[in-house]
């Protein structure tokens, strides 16, 4: 079992079209998420994430299953990936506050769900560094996206501590992730 935590930068979300928006100072949001991934002795393993910005007002919950298709040691291997990620936030009126209760102020809680078909491809070098690439389909509010994703891993204290960088392309926006993970 792993057990991670992670730091994202993202796009905010608009609430009328499901789409993420550009990145300004006041439309980004930093995620920190944690994530517990489960192996089985077959080569499918099970994961859930949940997330929510530092200012509260969005959240994030995650479920995805793995399969890896081809495990090679001095090869690449390559996993399917299929998942579901539901993003949630809190529309404040603009006359209101965060202290005021949601019964005075006319707050909307919003949501979108984000499935993706995922294949990516992984290399293990010297059993340290894991450098992967994927392609996959994305879909929001019935709009349909191309992902692309990169990223590395480094095993830190092998077999327990690895830390990680992953860039992410979806719907014209990118995110940019920081993890580590540590293996129980």
């Amino acid at each position: 079992m792993t057990l991670g935590f992670g730091v994202a930068s993202e796009p905010s979300i608009n609430a009328s079209t499901g789409i993420t928006t550009d990145y300004t100072e006041a439309n980004a949001n930093e995620i920190l998420r944690v994530f517990v991934t489960k192996g089985l002795s077959l080569p499918v393993d099970f994961g859930l994430m949940l997330g929510t910005s530092t200012t509260g007002q969005f959240q994030q919950t995650g479920v995805h299953a793995q399969w890896t298709v081809f495990e090679g040691f001095r090869l690449p291997a390559f996993t399917v990936r299929g998942s579901l990620l539901r993003s949630a936030w809190t529309d404040w009126s603009q006359d209101g506050n965060q202290g005021d209760s949601a019964s005075n102020q006319g707050i909307r809680l919003e949501s979108v769900d984000l499935r993706s078909w995922e294949m990516l491809a992984s290399w293990g070098v010297f059993g340290v560094l894991t450098p992967y690439a994927g392609l996959g389909v994305a879909e929001a509010v019935n709009e349909r996206s191309l992902t692309r994703f990169s990223g590395l891993e480094v095993q830190v204290m092998p077999p327990f501590i690895r830390i990680g960088v992953e860039s992410r392309s979806a719907f014209a926006k990118n995110q940019v992730m920081a993890k580590i993970s540590l293996g129980l």
